[in-house]
């Protein structure tokens, strides 16, 4: 009896020191997985979809010091280096079953709720945050954590990225008759097109929100491009209503709606009837954004992108990526020359929504027809990598605004996503009075002719002012002083004539090869 007990006591401590041994072994690699991810594994969740974050370097090019061929070459490798990062892991992945695709929910969060894991591809490269989107079962996501090519791994969320209030549907704004908009004239862009003849013709704004209704009537014609990447449908549509009004702000026509009625939009729908949507769908979205027809070769990438919706920052640091994926990806669009216009959101004073609040990104805050700020528009001062910024950069009308709805409505609705267009729609006149603006020269010029409010000088309801269009737009198409120069960087000595036709051949070898990469590369799995 003695004899069997004392083995007994033997063989479990052996088995208690194995075990031991094999949880400080998972230890380092459990510190890669974000708090959501333990909790879905705590929880006996059989699936899990997750965002795997590849080892690699963050872009980092110093905004407004690029021309847009360096734009589109800065994009390219930006695009490669995350691919290469990437394609060991998704050919391995390639290789192993399809995970369940039943997953145990976690009880929804105060602010965010889980992803349900239906079918998807296997994995989804999402290289504008240099990360795959995968489900992945415990076993898996245990496995992944382990290797060294892996930065970190990050439950996929949805997200109310929409406040409800702003919800068109929900909001209870009866049909209108048609008419003006009163931003229109208050930002003077009647008078604009008046004094210089152009209405934003030519110029191309990006725009993801609920979508867009592109058979109404004042949005005919200036819908170039839609995808959505909600229900994969192909044909234009909004079951909301809130992208076709802030679509109609930017660009709708008839007498006075739009600020740059000439305009034409690339719409990608991202958000569902709720206003919400999965964090790897937004990032899809906004990877869409740097080349919409798929060919690295042409540029056919948006000047500017409206985006009339953002996420409470704790939301964010609840779940581990309040400087990661939307930071990458606004980063992303600065690389590629891009304008990122964001509201500044609707939480009121003191809130930080990102990517609004993202140094790196235009945030907009709303007016009245009195140029005072509502009660919901947000500002604050933002601290990032220890450096404290003021938000909102620009303020905008975003109250009583009138514009288009679904089924050839009109509709009055309140809020900064009412005014971020509205910013959008000046910045494509900007553009089009000068067409080679870099993004950073037309956010400079919408500040250059901003009316300041408020305090003297930026503050947290105003920003820089409430914008002007004419102002601005004389400011872009008048003989401007040279900007300061921007920071030393170091350049190469000035090329020779044979440089130079070095330099061109080596640029265009390097497009060539990024095109052949593209077209006969690594298939994915979408």
């Amino acid at each position: 009896m003695t004899f069997t007990r004392s083995w007994t006591l033997l063989l479990a401590a052996a088995l208690g020191l194995a075990s031991a041994s094999a949880q400080e072994s998972w230890s380092p690699a459990r510190q890669k997985l974000t708090p959501a991810v333990q909790r879905a594994l705590g929880s006996g969740a059989s699936t899990v979809r997750v965002l795997i974050r590849m080892r690699g370097q963050r872009g980092s090019a110093p905004v407004g010091q690029l021309s847009a061929a360096d734009a589109a070459v800065r994009m390219a490798l930006r695009r490669e280096e995350a691919r290469r990062a990437a394609a060991v892991l998704l050919s391995e992945l390639a290789s192993r079953p399809l995970a369940s695709s039943k997953a145990t929910p976690l009880a929804p969060g105060v602010r965010a709720s889980v992803v349900p894991a239906a079918p998807t591809p296997r994995a989804q490269e999402l290289w504008i945050a240099n990360s795959v989107l995968v489900d992945a079962d415990p076993a898996l996501i245990r496995e992944l954590a382990g290797r060294s090519d892996v930065e970190r791994i990050y439950r996929d969320v949805r997200i109310q990225a929409i406040p409800r209030q702003e919800l068109l549907r929900k909001a209870g704004a009866s049909a209108l008759a048609a008419g003006s908009s009163w931003a229109v004239d208050k930002v003077r862009a009647r008078e604009a097109w008046s004094k210089f003849g152009g209405r934003g013709e030519g110029v191309v704004i990006g725009h993801i929100d609920t979508g867009v209704d592109a058979a109404h009537p004042a949005l005919d014609g200036r819908v170039l491009r839609f995808k959505d990447f909600v229900n994969g449908k192909t044909a234009a549509y909004d079951d909301e209503g809130h992208g076709t009004h802030t679509a109609g702000s930017i660009c709708a026509g008839g007498d006075g709606i739009g600020v740059a009625p000439g305009a034409r939009l690339i719409v990608a729908k991202a958000l569902d009837a709720e206003g919400s949507g999965e964090l790897s769908k937004l990032l899809a979205a906004m990877q869409w954004m740097l080349d919409p027809d798929g060919n690295p070769s042409t540029n056919d990438r948006p000047a500017i992108v409206s985006c009339s919706w953002g996420v409470d920052r704790k939301q964010m640091k609840d779940i581990g990526s309040e400087d990661t994926f939307f930071w990458d990806a606004v980063q992303a669009w600065r690389d590629a020359d891009m304008l990122p216009v964001f509201a500044s959101g609707n939480a009121g004073p003191g809130a930080e929504i990102i990517p609004a609040a993202y140094p790196i990104a235009l945030a907009v805050g709303a007016t009245d027809l009195a140029d005072a700020a509502p009660g919901f528009s947000t500002g604050a001062e933002t601290a990032w990598n220890g450096v404290t910024y003021t938000k909102p950069d620009l303020a905008a009308p975003g109250h009583g605004i009138l514009s288009t709805a679904p089924g050839g409505q009109m509709r009055s609705l309140n809020g900064t996503s009412m005014a971020c267009p509205v910013v959008a729609g000046i910045a494509a006149l900007i553009k089009q009075a000068r067409p080679r603006a870099t993004a950073s020269e037309i956010e400079r010029l919408l500040i250059t002719g901003a009316v300041d409010l408020g305090e003297p000088g930026k503050d947290t309801r105003f920003g820089l002012g409430r914008v002007d269009a004419l102002a601005s737009v004389t400011a872009a198409s008048a003989t401007v002083a040279p900007a300061p120069a921007p920071t030393p960087v170091v350049r190469p000595a000035p090329s020779t004539g044979s440089d130079a036709v070095k330099t061109r051949l080596a640029r265009g070898v390097l497009m060539l090869v990024v095109g052949l990469v593209a077209a006969f590369g690594l298939q994915l799995f979408f």
